[in-house]
Parts: structure tokens; C-alpha cells; sequence
């Protein structure tokens, strides 16, 4: 509609930099009005607002990952209950407050996420003055002994004085996953003709067809974002003298509450029950790291304050556990799901767990160092075969110099920067330094001239930081302490030139053990490579694991040895 985007639509190709810079602008724009957009809807009744939980926890499995049997008796269950009531509260009362904020309304409905809704659930949301939520009509049919009748599907319910809406599958999942595929005139006569099947069964002015789908995983497969199928759907429903629009709230002062409900079931919209979230090795995997982190969050004194904190909801530490608690995560764990993403969705996961520890001033499980779900093929590492001992200069300038060492290469996958910076890492040792050589797809040297800035992150045999940066003209190389201070590390060497090359010390790591257990012996490290500029991080090599070598100076040279 905006004359200037459909020129650009006909040119086609050869776009300069402001035809980019005023797209950009131009969807910035429009992202600023949806929010008063909503506003102004909703003030002038046209639509209802609502919201969900601050970041989509699968309510009931907060509650109590127990609340998954009351659903499916034969699922299996983690080692360790996951129960936190409180997490849902702060959930429900940060999205309320969220939405209040950004919008100046305070819903009184609430989408559970997925639908997921249990008694207690249903409680919880009463807590927090929530009137209505909505969920499925498998729901219905388990709450009411296995099925429900026509008549029982056209009304809302009631649990404890919060009402439910139940709404219609079929019609709900034509819009969602059939229409697109059909003309708009055909959908909206389908659609139409269902509707007035239902009225013509039911002699109740109150009878309600609730449709409720995925509002934004539809329209990216109908023709034209799906417009001009809305534009019919919302004009026959004017036009029609059987059907007419109503928002729940409207619905609720104009007809009641809705029936009483002896009993809800537990489950969601998908199948009725959790095992989408939950049950899975890998998904129960996930749920036994939140636990612990969870447990490590309630149990540390002075930390219950971010759970408990009315600020937690712009406080990043407040932030870090609900955010692992969002139902996303579970959703791509294990079976049922597939995704190009999915081994990013892991990471990120694993990254929001880690940092809560270190929030804790706690040490970091190993097992947050590799993925979740241990399926993955983990990325090839040759480990080293003989001591080397090359010079730190930053040059190739020797087939020798680093023969011997580990090494682990970049390999593209269906996941890959595109313009990916680290090639390859290689490392090995002799008594008394340890080698690490970074190599670029483009000289590193570039990235090391100002701001920027080569970390090894050590995951065994502690956690630690070694930074290299460019102090004064010249590379230097500095632990990184808790509190993000730098101190030189003695003995430290690094250069850059064609490759990056750096020595740290065997001594560096003594304070990762006892003063009984000399540095001899043999230890695990493990470490992963990140590149920066400034205040970003650019790049993480491996992306999502660690580089594994074991430092056994005694039996390495016997084991590892030729003529």
C-alpha cells in the first residue's frame, strides 16, 4: 500500500543502500503502530486483549512435572520432580503487568500457553484476578468423563469462578492448516456453512463457537499473507443474520459465567495432554537441568530475592530462570519436533543455565557444556601425538611446527555462519606450556589491530578465561576473573600474524587443584574459542561444545611415540 515499497517491488533488482535504509525505517514504523493499533481496537470494543504467561512456561509442568501423569498415567516422568508454584505466579503476574505496561490495559483473559491448563493452574491464574483462559475442547470432553455433546461443546464453563472457553478443533485447524490451501470464496462458504450447521442444532441464544488457532504460524501460507481471506471471513460474518461476533469479556456480562465444572482435566491442546513437553529422554534431560538450577536458585541464601523481587521482570538475573522455564525449549527436545535450529535452541537453553550459576557465584555442571541431547554427533577432535613445542610468533613458517598437535576443524553443516571467521583450532603441550593455534578463513591479525579480542574459555579442569587483546600496540595475555577484572597471566605469549598462536603455562591451572595433587598428573581440559570486537562476541568455535584433551605427561610419551 505504500506507493514507494510497490516501486521497489517492480525495479525488481539493483537496490542501493537507501532503498535498504528506508525499507528498514519503514518497517519500523509500522512495528510502532501495532501497539496503539491494539489500543485503539480494543477501547473501541472491536477486539479483546489478551495475554499469556511472560515467557510461555507450560503452566501445569511448573506447577509440577508430576501434573504430566494426571494427563498420560504411562508417561515417563524425570528422575527429579521439577515443582515450583511460585514460578508460575511470578510468570502470570509479569505477563499481566507486562501487557498493562506496554498496552495502559489490563487483560482479564488469559491464553495459557499451548492451552496447558490444570485445576491448580486454573487457581493460580484466579490469583492473579484472571477472569477467562481458553484451551481445547479435548479438555472438555476428559472433564466431562471422555466425550461432550454438541450442545455441551456450544457453551463456556466454569472452574472456581474462573470461566473457561473450550474451542472448536475442526474449524479452528481449517483456518489454521487447510483454508490456505483452497480459494478465500470457498474457505469463508465452508467456514460459513459450519457455523450455521451448529446454529440450526441448537435453539440456544448462548451458543458459542469458540475458534481459536496459532495467530501467527497461519498466514505466511495463505496467498497474500492472508488478507484476502480475512476480508471475506470478517465481511460474511457482518453480513450474516445467524452468526454474530463476540468477545469473551462481552460474551461473560451478557450471559454468565458459564456452567459449573465438577472437575478439569489436566492436558493441552495437542492431544490433550503434555508429552510434547515432557517424557522424552532428552526433554526429561532438559528438565533435569532446570531443576538443579531451579534448587541451586532456592537454596543459595540471598538468591530467593530474584525470585521473589516485584522488579524481577526487568531484572536481567530476575530473568534468567524464566526464560529457561519457556515451553519452546521442551518443544524441540527429543521426538516430535524437527528444526534446522534446533541445536542452537539447545545451546541457548544451556547458556540461560549457565549464567544463573554464575549469577550464584556457583560452579557450572560440566554437562551444560555439551548438548542436551546426546545424539548429536560431537564435533570431531584428533586428539595430539607427540609434545610440541613451536615458536609463538604468529607465522607459517615451518611444516614441523605443529606437527603432533590435536586439532578440530569447521565443518558446514545445515547450520553455519555464513560468513564463518575460525577454520580450525589446534592444540597440544609439552612439560611445561600449552599451544593453542586459531586459524582464519581470512587472517585473524584484522580483528586484532583495535578493540578486538580472542577468548579461551576453559570448561575443565576449571572454569576459568584467558583474553588476548591489544594493549598499548602490543598482544597481551590476561585472566578473566569473576567479576570481568583482567590480570596478566606470567608466562603468557601470544602473536598474530597469518595465524593467531598462543602459549599459556602448565602453572596456570595449579589453583584449579589441592596443593597435594601436583600438575604431573594427568587432568581434563576443556575449552571452547570466542572472537569479539568492542562489547559483541562475534563468533564461538565449537558453537555448541567444548574441545576435549586430557594433559598425561607421564604415560603420553609412552603411548604416543614413532621412529
Amino acid at each position: 500500500q505504500e506507493p514507494k515499497v510497490g516501486g521497489l517491488i517492480e525495479q525488481g533488482s539493483g537496490f542501493g543502500p537507501d532503498d535498504r535504509n528506508f525499507l528498514v525505517d519503514k518497517g519500523m514504523e509500522l512495528i510502532g503502530k501495532i501497539v496503539p493499533l491494539y489500543r485503539e481496537l480494543s477501547e473501541s470494543g472491536q477486539v479483546e486483549l489478551s495475554a499469556s504467561p511472560f515467557y510461555h512456561p507450560l503452566s501445569p509442568l511448573l506447577l509440577s512435572s508430576s501434573s504430566a501423569r494426571e494427563a498420560d498415567p504411562a508417561v515417563v516422568l524425570p528422575e527429579v520432580r521439577f515443582a515450583a508454584p511460585g514460578e508460575l505466579d511470578r510468570q502470570v503476574r509479569h505477563g499481566l503487568d507486562y501487557f498493562q505496561e506496554a498496552t495502559g490495559i489490563r487483560p482479564e483473559g488469559m491464553w495459557p500457553p499451548e492451552g496447558a491448563v490444570s485445576e491448580d493452574v486454573i487457581r493460580a491464574y484466579r490469583a492473579n484476578g484472571v477472569k477467562w483462559v481458553a484451551s481445547d475442547e479435548e479438555i472438555l470432553k476428559r472433564s466431562l468423563g471422555g466425550e461432550a455433546s454438541q450442545a455441551e461443546r456450544l457453551r463456556p464453563y466454569q472452574f472456581e469462578g474462573v470461566t473457561v472457553f473450550f474451542r472448536n478443533r475442526e474449524i479452528s485447524d481449517h483456518i489454521g492448516f487447510v483454508y490456505s490451501r483452497w480459494p478465500a470464496a470457498r474457505s469463508v462458504g465452508h467456514f460459513m456453512k459450519a457455523l450455521e450447521d451448529m446454529a440450526g442444532q441448537s435453539d440456544d441464544d448462548a451458543a458459542l463457537c469458540v475458534v481459536a488457532l496459532d495467530g501467527e504460524n497461519a498466514w505466511e501460507f495463505y496467498p497474500d499473507g492472508g488478507y484476502p481471506f480475512l476480508e471475506k471471513l470478517y465481511g460474511a460474518v457482518e453480513a450474516s443474520d445467524i452468526v454474530e461476533s463476540v468477545t469473551f469479556s462481552d460474551y461473560i456480562r451478557k450471559f454468565g459465567r458459564g456452567e459449573p465444572l465438577d472437575q478439569l482435566a489436566t492436558g493441552s491442546w495437542i492431544d490433550g495432554n503434555l508429552d510434547t513437553w515432557i517424557g522424552d529422554p532428552v526433554k526429561n534431560r532438559a528438565w533435569d537441568y532446570l531443576t538443579s538450577a531451579y534448587q541451586a536458585v532456592r537454596d543459595v541464601p540471598g538468591a530467593r530475592c530474584l525470585l521473589e523481587s516485584e522488579k524481577g521482570m526487568g531484572h536481567a538475573k530476575g530473568c534468567r530462570l524464566m526464560r529457561a522455564e519457556a515451553s519452546d525449549w521442551f518443544w524441540w527436545f527429543g521426538r516430535g519436533h524437527d528444526s534446522v535450529h534446533e541445536r542452537e535452541f539447545d545451546y541457548l537453553f544451556r547458556q540461560n543455565l549457565r549464567m544463573i550459576y554464575k549469577d550464584l557465584g556457583l560452579t557450572t555442571p560440566d554437562y551444560l557444556s555439551r548438548p542436551v541431547d546426546d545424539g548429536w554427533a560431537p564435533v570431531p577432535v584428533t586428539p595430539p601425538t607427540a609434545y610440541i613445542s613451536p615458536v609463538i610468533n604468529g607465522r607459517n613458517d615451518g611444516f614441523y611446527k605443529w606437527v603432533g598437535a590435536g586439532k578440530c576443524e569447521f565443518r558446514h553443516g545445515s547450520i553455519h555462519r555464513q560468513r564463518p571467521l575460525v577454520s580450525s583450532v589446534s592444540f597440544g603441550f609439552d612439560h611445561r606450556d600449552l599451544y593453542f593455534r586459531v586459524e582464519g578463513f581470512e587472517p585473524l591479525v584484522d580483528l586484532l589491530s583495535t578493540d578486538g579480542w580472542i577468548k579461551f574459555h576453559f570448561a575443565e579442569p576449571d572454569e576459568c578465561a584467558v583474553v588476548v587483546l591489544r594493549e598499548a600496540g602490543d598482544l597481551v595475555v590476561e585472566k578473566e576473573c569473576v567479576d570481568n577484572a583482567l590480570s596478566i597471566v606470567d608466562g603468557g605469549r601470544a602473536a598474530v600474524e597469518d595465524v593467531f598462536e598462543m602459549a599459556l603455562p602448565v602453572s596456570f591451572f595449579e589453583s584449579s587443584f589441592g596443593s597435594s595433587v601436583p600438575l604431573d598428573k594427568p587432568f581434563a581440559i576443556e575449552f571452547c574459542v570466542v572472537l569479539g570486537q568492542g562489547d559483541l562476541e562475534l563468533e564461538r568455535f565449537p558453537w555448541d561444545s567444548v574441545i576435549a584433551m586430557e594433559f598425561d605427561p607421564q604415560a603420553f610419551e609412552m603411548e604416543n611415540w614413532f621412529v
